[in-house]
C-alpha cells in the first residue's frame, strides 16, 4: 500500500490533470504544424550531425500532438545527407526562409507536413513539407516568416482544416505538387 497523499502532501485530484494520450501513430495525411523545438546533435557514431525537429500539430483532430524528424545534415553516407538536405530545403521553402542560419528561424511558422506511418506501423515519419497557404491565412498567421503562436493566440474554430483522411490525402490549396505527381 502506498499513501499518495503523504507523498504529494495532498490528495491527488485526477479531474485537475489531463489524462495521458495515446502514443499511437496518427493516420497518414497532411497536417498543419509548427516547429516548436530544434537542436543539432551528434550521431551515435560521432562522425556526423543531425538536426532534430519537434513539430506540433496546430489544427484538427490531432491538435497538440507532436511529431519528430531527424535530418542527417552531416553524414558520411552521402545519400542520407542528400535526402536530409532536400527535406530541409522543402521545409525552408514552405516556411519562406530561404537563407537559413539558425534552425530557430523555422520555429512557429505554420507549414503543412505530409506524414506517413512507418513500415513497422510503430511511428510517424514526415515525408515532405509544403507551404500552408490558405490554412495559414485562415488561422490568422502572418504570411512573412517568423510569426508566433503567442502573438496570435489559439487558432480560431473556423480555421481551414488540413485533410488527415487517408482516402483523400490531399489538403486543398496546401501542396505545390501537381495532382498527377502526388502519391495515393
Amino acid at each position: 500500500m502506498s499513501n499518495i497523499a503523504s507523498v504529494l502532501g495532498r490528495t491527488f485530484d485526477a479531474s485537475t490533470v489531463d489524462p495521458s494520450n495515446s502514443f499511437e501513430p496518427i493516420p497518414k495525411g497532411k497536417y498543419l504544424v509548427i516547429i516548436t523545438e530544434s537542436e543539432i546533435k551528434s550521431t551515435k557514431a560521432g562522425d556526423g550531425q543531425y538536426l532534430q525537429l519537434v513539430h506540433e500539430i496546430v489544427d484538427g483532430q490531432y491538435k497538440g500532438r507532436k511529431l519528430w524528424a531527424r535530418l542527417n545534415i552531416v553524414n558520411r553516407n552521402k545519400t542520407a545527407e542528400d535526402i536530409a538536405q532536400r527535406t530541409l530545403s522543402a521545409l525552408c521553402r514552405a516556411a519562406g526562409v530561404m537563407n537559413l542560419q539558425d534552425s530557430t528561424q523555422l520555429h512557429n511558422i505554420p507549414v503543412v507536413a505530409d506524414v506517413k506511418v512507418s513500415k513497422d506501423g510503430e511511428q510517424n515519419e514526415i515525408v515532405t513539407y509544403a507551404a500552408a497557404g490558405a490554412q495559414r491565412q485562415a488561422m490568422g498567421f502572418q504570411q512573412q516568416g517568423n510569426s508566433s503562436m503567442a502573438a496570435h493566440g489559439a487558432p480560431p474554430a473556423s480555421a481551414v482544416p488540413v485533410s488527415a483522411d487517408p482516402s483523400t490525402d490531399v489538403a486543398p490549396q496546401a501542396s505545390s505538387v501537381p495532382p498527377w505527381k502526388r502519391g495515393k
